[in-house]
């Protein structure tokens, strides 16, 4: 859509979208800390990590069977 962006859907900025990516997926800190190294606004830290956690399944590995060549062998 004209005028649509990804920073205003996320409601942050890349910049901040970014910091708290690195410090919270990377480096596994705490929102609290984000927050006080950072001075990202409260809200905008908690909805970033909340988009995180909402779509965490698709960072998984999807299960795969396991194939073998013998029955009952690896």
């Amino acid at each position: 859509l004209p005028g649509q962006t990804a920073e205003g859907e996320l409601g942050a900025s890349y910049e901040e979208i970014d910091q708290v990516l690195y410090l919270y997926v990377d480096l596994g800190k705490p929102a609290e800390e984000i927050i006080r190294e950072t001075g990202i606004p409260e809200n905008k830290v908690q909805a970033i990590i909340r988009r995180i956690q909402l779509n965490e399944h698709k960072r998984k590995m999807p299960p795969i069977a396991k194939i073998s060549k013998n029955i009952e062998k690896d």
